[in-house]
C-alpha cells in the first residue's frame, strides 16, 4: 500500500515546508497480510447448515407429496377409464336390445297390432340408446387419452 502525511503548524514563527515537498518526503510504502480464521462465529455456520438441511428435508417432503398426488390422479384416471369401458359395453348391449325391440314394434305396427304411441316410444328409446352409446364411446376415448397422457404418449385423435 501507499501512505503519506501532511501537516501545518499554526504556531507563530513555525517553519512549514511546502505541501508538495511534504507529500514527497512523508510518503511511505507498506505491504500487509491479513488472515481471518473464524474459530467461533456465533454458531452462524452451524445454524446455516441446520437451516439448509431443514430446507432439503422440506423439499423432499414436497416432492413426495407431489408424487403421491400424481399417483392418486393416475389411479383415478385408470378407474375412470375402466368404468367408461364398462359403461360403453353396457350401452352397446342396451342399444342392441333397443334396436331389437324397435324392430319388433315396427313389425307389430306394420301388422296393425300396435299403436303409433308404442311405435314412437320404441323409436325414442332406440334413439336414446344410440345417443347413450355414442356418449359412452367418446367418454371412453377421452379417458384412455388421459391415460396416454400420463404414460407419456403424444395426444392424437
Amino acid at each position: 500500500g501507499y501512505g503519506t502525511n501532511v501537516y501545518h503548524s499554526f504556531a507563530t514563527g513555525a517553519v512549514n515546508p511546502a505541501f508538495g515537498r511534504q507529500f514527497r518526503n512523508n510518503s511511505t510504502e507498506y505491504v500487509g497480510v491479513a488472515i481471518n480464521i473464524p474459530i467461533f462465529n456465533r454458531m452462524a455456520t452451524r445454524n446455516s447448515v441446520r437451516t439448509a438441511k431443514l430446507g432439503v428435508r422440506s423439499q423432499q417432503l414436497v416432492l413426495t407429496e407431489a408424487e403421491q398426488t400424481l399417483q392418486k390422479e393416475i389411479e383415478t384416471a385408470y378407474y375412470q377409464a375402466d368404468a367408461a369401458l364398462l359403461k360403453y359395453r353396457s350401452a352397446e348391449k342396451a342399444l342392441n336390445s333397443a334396436q331389437v325391440a324397435f324392430r319388433y314394434e315396427a313389425e307389430k305396427y306394420a301388422a296393425g297390432r300396435s299403436t303409433t304411441f308404442d311405435y314412437n316410444d320404441a323409436k325414442t328409446r332406440m334413439q336414446k340408446a344410440e345417443s347413450d352409446q355414442i356418449q359412452a364411446k367418446y367418454e371412453f376415448i377421452f379417458r384412455t387419452k388421459i391415460l396416454d397422457f400420463y404414460a407419456g404418449f403424444p395426444l392424437t385423435l
